[in-house]
């Protein structure tokens, strides 16, 4: 998968591929963050909201929701599930501690 020209293969394969299908959800995440730091909530001046953002968001949104309309048969792969069954929960304070020590902050 590709980056060039902000995932646009990705993005076009996406669009018409047949579903079901597990998008990769940080090219999602990654449009949310764009629009929420590159748009004003308010138009300036005003107490409006600003719906082209608004609009924005939506899109993305609607882009994600057609992902989660159809239904997804897997069929069962003991093993697998069976390893999964057996790993450790770390709980969320373990990892926060663990990612400072990867990547401490500030740095």
């Amino acid at each position: 998968m590709s980056n060039k020209e902000n995932y646009g293969n990705y993005r076009k394969m996406l669009k018409e591929i047949e579903l079901p299908c597990i998008p990769y959800i940080g090219i999602f995440l990654t449009d949310f963050v764009f629009v929420e730091d590159g748009n004003k909530d308010y138009v300036e001046e005003s107490n409006l909201v600003n719906v082209t953002k608004m609009r924005f968001i939506a899109s993305i949104l609607y882009g994600l929701n057609r992902f989660q309309h159809v239904n997804y048969n897997f069929k069962v792969v003991p093993t697998i599930q069976a390893y999964l069954l057996t790993l450790q929960i770390i709980p969320d304070d373990e990892l926060k501690r663990l990612s400072l020590a990867a990547e401490p902050r500030g740095k």
